[in-house]
């Protein structure tokens, strides 16, 4: 069913006018951003399913961090976890995208300190623990 068929109050623009983006999930923020459909799906539909592929390769991506951490390979490190930043920019993920912007700030330039990268990547992973309970329909940790 399209979203234009939905009731009024349950469609995601409307209801982020009406009470605001605490009101929606992440997948009806994600939906807002992305517009439209496509065929046969909705944009909310669309939406859950690009976060559901986004949460899933989380630790993946988050286990080639603890790689390069553990090499200390400083640049690389930045690197992925630049292109995670934007992939949580994207999706809407506002804790991560900021926990992964402070990994990235402490992995620039001269003397970067390992016991502080080791405490913004368990920051980093704490936020991918919470997505993947929020995913999987558990109460997330505080």
């Amino acid at each position: 069913m399209a979203i234009t068929d939905w009731p009024a109050d349950e469609r995601p623009r409307e209801k982020l006018l009406q009470r605001g983006p605490a009101a929606l999930s992440d997948a009806e923020l994600l939906a807002i951003f992305l517009r439209t459909g496509i065929v046969g799906k909705t944009a909310v539909d669309l939406a859950r399913e690009l976060f559901a592929a986004f949460v899933e390769d989380l630790p993946a991506q988050f286990e080639e961090m603890r790689r390069l951490q553990q090499q200390q390979q400083w640049e690389e490190l930045l690197e992925t976890a630049h292109r995670l930043h934007g992939s949580a920019a994207y999706c809407g993920v506002p804790a991560l995208k900021d926990a992964i912007r402070k990994l990235e700030a402490a992995t620039k330039g001269i003397g970067t300190d390992p016991a502080e990268i080791a405490d913004l990547m368990d920051a980093v992973s704490a936020q991918i623990d919470r997505l993947n309970d929020l995913e999987q329909g558990a109460a997330p940790a505080p």
